[in-house]
């Protein structure tokens, strides 16, 4: 399954030196940020590496995610001149923006613009970047030129937990940044419910992958892929209403595998037809799934031929898309020998309603929950720092 996969660019972020010099006053503060820095140096550094593993990855992503969440704990305070003694209010509404700012730019904005802002909202940016890691890290699996049983069980787990990622910052935490997203930025609920339908529906492409290597019933195939196809529908949906300059080319991707999986579920759904001696509507199927075919192959061209962030793959190229138009002329054509032998049946003028559907193999988010917030953030560390200075 090389270059199946369509993949938008990650979140560009700067470097964050995590410089609090002149307000840390004790060795414990600046203990915790120079084990924030490395966490998040850490985390940046393994999103150059897609093979890595996913323990790993869990790993850095846990240490920085419970780290950066202490940064909005830090309150607002009193200081006495006599004293030098600190009061603290741990109410969890104020942090260290007038000394860290973090700046982050969208995946499909091309032109490179920035946003910097608080804590917080490098907390969300990052739970993005770590979502699309898993989904890159399922796609570049996915490149091996054989594919075996383990392979294929990795790239459906990453492609839930990528999914179930993005569903936690989206219901969680990216609804409590004090700015609503912008319009087709990464943060906009929309785009962050396409990720997760678009997984969704990849991490079920897996699925018929398999059941059609393992020979199971031609209904079962047709069902997945019935369901498969109307997901990627609903992703694209999410998208419909922004500006296509910036996700017409996500658009195209997910149109051609929306249209692709219904010509693949009419093959199988006519193959199922032709098993009953349902032979007339058997081959209208099948002659609808030509046409779908067809229509796949022109949204392949429209799609290279787009504009816009993210990998451009060659779809129609690929040895799955290719071996499909073969199984689908050698089931039209089984089924027009047997009819013109066996059962002479009409040929109908449109394709009976699918009525099949799928019991097992459907994809649902692989839940996660974001660490918490490392016990080393106590008491004594936020007194370790004076922000009036």
């Amino acid at each position: 399954m090389a270059h199946w996969f369509h993949r938008n660019p990650f979140k560009a972020t700067a470097a964050q030196t995590f410089d609090v010099r002149k307000i840390s006053m004790k060795s414990d503060f600046s203990k915790i940020i120079g084990d924030l820095r490395n966490a998040r140096s850490s985390l940046l550094s393994l999103f150059n590496d897609p093979l890595a593993s996913m323990e790993k990855m869990d790993e850095v992503s846990g240490d920085y995610f419970s780290l950066i969440q202490g940064f909005p704990k830090i309150s607002k305070f009193k200081s006495t001149c006599k004293t030098g003694e600190i009061k603290m209010r741990l109410n969890n509404n104020i942090d260290l923006l007038i000394v860290v700012k973090f700046y982050n730019s969208n995946s499909m904005l091309l032109n490179g613009a920035w946003k910097t802002s608080n804590s917080w909202f490098d907390f969300v940016n990052m739970g993005v970047n770590v979502a699309l890691w898993y989904s890159k890290h399922s796609a570049k699996l996915a490149t091996k030129p054989e594919l075996k049983m383990e392979d294929a069980k990795e790239i459906h787990s990453c492609l839930k937990k990528a999914a179930g990622i993005f569903k936690e910052f989206k219901d969680n935490h990216a609804t409590k940044l004090s700015n609503p997203p912008e319009k087709c930025s990464d943060l906009d609920p929309n785009v962050l419910e396409c990720y997760i339908m678009c997984c969704q529906a990849e991490a079920q492409e897996v699925t018929i992958a398999r059941a059609v290597e393992k020979k199971h019933k031609d209904s079962l195939i047709a069902a997945l892929s019935n369901e498969t196809s109307k997901y990627f529908q609903q992703a694209d949906h999410q998208l419909h209403s922004h500006d296509q300059n910036i996700v017409g080319k996500w658009r195209k991707y997910l149109q051609l595998k929306q249209k692709f999986y219904k010509a693949y579920a009419m093959c199988y759904y006519g193959s199922a037809l032709l098993s009953e001696e349902k032979c007339g509507d058997s081959i209208r199927c099948l002659k609808e799934s030509f046409q779908a075919l067809t229509e796949t192959s022109a949204l392949c061209k429209e799609y290279i031929a787009t504009k816009g962030a993210g990998s451009t793959i060659q779809p129609h190229q690929h040895a799955f898309y290719i071996n499909f138009q073969k199984e689908l002329d050698r089931k039209l054509k089984k089924s027009e020998s047997e009819n013109g032998f066996i059962y002479h049946h009409k040929v109908p003028p449109v394709a009976p309603n699918m009525t099949l559907q799928a019991t097992h193999g459907l994809v649902e988010p692989t839940p996660y929950t974001v660490p918490v917030i490392s016990s080393n953030w106590n008491k004594q560390v936020y007194s370790g720092f004076n922000i009036t200075k």
